[in-house]
């Protein structure tokens, strides 16, 4: 499988979980590389199957379509 902006085949991601920025994104906002936040929504590809919850654990087929990420600081209103 290709890999995505160096990211490795497959990661783990969970709602809860907490994250780092590790590039600027937008400095002015404070959204730059160390970052802490927490992941609050992620958003699946609309290709993706049905998805059971009952399952603790499941593997995507495609690649979220965005990982809404709450930070613990930043200067956005």
């Amino acid at each position: 499988r290709q890999r995505k902006q160096d990211l490795p085949d497959v990661i783990r991601v969970a709602c809860g979980m907490k994250v780092m920025v590790t590039q600027n994104v937008k400095m002015d906002l404070d959204i730059t590389n160390g970052a802490h936040g927490t992941i609050v929504d992620i958003w699946l590809n609309p290709d993706e199957p049905p998805i059971s919850t009952v399952q603790p654990l499941i593997q995507l087929k495609y690649m979220p379509v965005c990982i809404l990420v709450k930070l613990e600081r930043t200067r956005a209103t």
